[in-house]
């Protein structure tokens, strides 16, 4: 009698244990909401990751958050459907993708799978992304000489990033304005998805 309840137990179990494994496997992807008026260098949001590879992905309005672009101008005026050249001093206006990523903890990073060269500062116009190591700073941010005419076109030319934590730590995210950021709008979705374990 004792035998077929401990095999129903047993297979309540691993059923259990089925049912559970795609909860766990959503559990790893963390979505980061990003306002541009709040959420700068000085006041990232932030998430405490384990050692291992991670997956950055600009997202969309279906993972619950109404920005997917953001500006450090209050108003657009590129037209262009894929987006409109960034030019110093500026000649159009328009919608960012850009983003920014903070650890003491990052090891090798990578945009769309090409390795991102290190430099010891950062780019004064910030037209292409980069990675910044010095001796108190490691940070990347994901950016291009583009500014877009919308928010659907802006997400649609977003780049992904992968980043290695060589440790358990900290990880900051942010979006970048060097100037005032009061006249700036939008936000961004980050989704951060763990792709390898540090063994």
């Amino acid at each position: 009698m004792t035998t077929p309840k401990l095999s129903k137990t047993l297979l309540s179990g691993l059923l259990g244990l089925a049912l559970l494994q795609p909860t766990l496997a959503a559990a790893e992807d963390q979505i980061v909401k990003l306002d541009a008026k709040v959420n700068t260098q000085k006041n990232p949001g932030m998430l405490y990751l384990r050692a291992g590879t991670y997956q950055v992905t600009p997202v969309g309005r279906h993972h619950g958050d109404n920005k997917t672009a953001w500006s450090v101008w209050g108003h657009t005026t590129c037209k262009q459907a894929h987006g409109c050249t960034r030019t110093v001093p500026t000649k159009f206006t328009g919608l960012h993708n850009n983003y920014y990523v903070m650890s003491d903890q990052l090891g090798a990073v990578s945009i769309n799978n090409k390795p991102l060269a290190e430099v010891a500062e950062t780019p004064k116009y910030r037209m292409h992304s980069y990675y910044l190591v010095d001796g108190t700073t490691r940070a990347y941010e994901v950016t291009q000489p583009t500014v877009y005419a919308n928010e659907a076109s802006a997400l649609a030319g977003a780049q992904s990033s992968t980043f290695i934590m060589k440790q358990n730590g900290r990880v900051k995210f942010a979006l970048l304005d060097n100037s005032r950021t009061t006249d700036n709008r939008g936000g961004m979705s980050l989704k951060v998805t763990k792709i390898e374990s540090t063994q």
